[in-house]
């Protein structure tokens, strides 16, 4: 299919659509397109009888997972699904059924439209924010929409991902059944391999899933390249990444560290016919060394057993996360990136915006000189940060709103994440938009993993206040803990009086946690590990 085929088809399918949302779907389209995605809507309105067909196959295990019509929001016209497309010359192998980034990314160009996602279950299904329950959906819309009469596509011959089929495929594996029994009977997994879930990354929740898939990978690869430790763990860290890649550069598959259908169904044959996989090329030098060597530098240093002020003992991962994220920094500032190198500027003399130059007195005395520009001065910079944190959030990456500031009841004004930031702090300076907007093309690089070690989130923390882009950031802050972090340090050099604890300076600065980043530091120099980080 062309470019103008599925421009097209695009088209149609969103005409199909209830007029008011059908505008804002083009809405949603065209901020895609200007941020670099290039969206093939595949699925529009769906007549109950088409809705039918498809949840009578889901129940009996011969379909993707699919609702009852009443339940379904494409019957009334109000949701529809896509999917990137990378190449549109190349058929299937052109679209990017399995990137859950992509996905998280137009979830995130949908708020200001009022169009959303409804998680990890449909991760290319976008409905009607306007209406957050299906029992909310106006009646008399029910299967009545512009497409009604002659849908665009039809459960016998959907316009959207086929099955892969080729040389080494089963017919069981043609529909995305897995056949190990290992696996066998795991409706997630089945979905997965049908690509009607996002696949599993270092960005998703611990799950029994991952446990399965790491001990598939044990049983599978060559000695030297198993997980071993914590290999039926459920936690997608930088051990099960490094193993996954190895493996799909064995087999042959795009190497990506991401385990969606075409891995998962690489990884079922390679168990079922019993042979371990020869060693392929891997991910390149330093992928899981050089991470582990910063995370294991956080895990022994003394800041991690550190006592804070009213809030004791910092979570491990918020300590390993803060460490991964500062290296992450580190490597931006050799490269000249324009934020960081405005969170290491020098002490600007100005405390009634710079916390360096209000906190001058308190780095003194701890021997820390910010008087030049350049590492020193950052690396103080995130050691405050990690003391602002502690007071903040206790170092809790999911921390919602300050519910008892009145002045936080808008989706700008909502303080969210590590460090309890508002969007409205965006204004202190030209850096901060741009950060939002590169962090937001990139949803899934903050090693969210990592900081969630020790740190519980209730259902409450997840939710956000209002919609557009305040929400938006709400929602990338915490589930993004590096954009998080890198926010914050942008505006502590512009908007200190936007903290609390800074205005009565109750955030730590400990020695020892200078000492951790320092070593970080000097494990970055030494290993050459920059491109991980990035």
């Amino acid at each position: 299919m062309s470019q103008q085929k599925y421009n097209q088809t695009t088209e149609r399918n969103i005409s199909s659509l209830q007029a008011d949302y059908a505008a804002r779907a083009r809405q949603w389209l065209a901020a895609c397109r200007q941020n670099g995605l290039n969206p093939y809507v595949h699925f529009g309105s769906r007549t109950p009888a088409e809705q039918q067909a498809l949840y009578e196959k889901y129940l009996s295990g011969n379909g993707p997972k699919a609702v009852a019509p009443e339940r379904s929001y494409h019957c009334y016209g109000r949701a529809f699904d896509w999917v990137n497309i990378i190449n549109p010359d190349a058929g299937e192998s052109g679209l990017d059924w399995d990137n859950h980034h992509t996905y998280v990314t137009g979830i995130h160009l949908g708020a200001p439209f009022q169009i959303v996602g409804i998680g990890d279950s449909d991760d290319d299904h976008l409905q009607d924010a306007n209406f957050p329950s299906f029992t909310d959906l106006p009646k008399s819309e029910f299967g009545k929409f512009p497409g009604a009469s002659s849908s665009s596509s039809s459960p016998t011959a959907p316009v959207g991902p086929g099955p892969i089929t080729g040389a080494g495929t089963t017919p069981g594996a043609e529909q995305g059944l897995l056949q190990n029994p290992l696996f066998a009977g795991n409706l997630e997994l089945r979905d997965a391999a049908n690509g009607m879930r996002p696949p599993y990354s270092r960005g998703s929740a611990p799950s029994p899933e991952i446990g399965l898939i790491q001990t598939a990978l044990d049983r599978v690869l060559p000695a030297a390249d198993r997980i071993n430790a914590g290999a039926n763990s459920g936690i997608f860290g930088p051990r099960t990444e490094a193993a996954v890649r190895k493996f799909q550069a064995a087999v042959g598959i795009g190497v990506d560290g991401l385990v969606g259908r075409n891995t998962l169904r690489a990884l079922d044959k390679a168990l079922t016919s019993g042979m371990p996989v020869k060693p392929g090329p891997g991910p390149g030098p330093g992928t899981a060394s050089g991470l582990e060597a910063i995370i294991q530098i956080a895990a022994n240093s003394a800041i991690a057993r550190y006592h804070w002020n009213d809030r004791g003992r910092a979570p491990l991962g918020y300590i390993k996360g803060m460490a991964l994220v500062f290296g992450r920094v580190y490597c931006k500032l050799a490269s000249g990136d324009a934020a960081v190198l405005e969170m290491a500027r020098a002490d600007k003399g100005q405390p009634s915006i710079d916390a360096i130059s209000y906190y001058r007195a308190i780095f003194n005395e701890a021997g820390m000189d910010n008087s030049e520009s350049g590492a020193e001065t950052l690396r103080h910079l995130f050691v405050l940060m990690l003391g602002l944190g502690m007071r903040e959030s206790s170092g809790a990456h999911c921390e919602g709103r300050d519910t008892t500031n009145p002045d936080s009841g808008t989706a700008d004004s909502a303080e969210a994440g590590l460090f309890q930031t508002s969007w409205n702090a965006h204004s202190a300076s030209p850096l901060l938009v741009p950060l939002f907007q590169a962090y937001s093309a990139t949803p899934g690089n903050g090693w969210v993993d990592i900081f969630h070690e020790q740190v519980t989130c209730s259902q409450a923390d997840w939710n956000n206040v209002g919609s557009g882009t305040g929400a938006a950031f709400q929602s990338l802050s915490k589930n993004n803990p590096a954009f998080a972090a890198e926010f914050a340090a942008v505006a502590l050099r512009n908007i200190k009086n936007h903290w609390g604890p800074i205005i009565h300076r109750a955030a730590e600065v400990r020695p020892e946690a200078d000492e951790m980043f320092k070593d970080v530091q000097d494990k970055i120099d030494s290993l050459g590990i920059c491109p991980v980080l990035v």
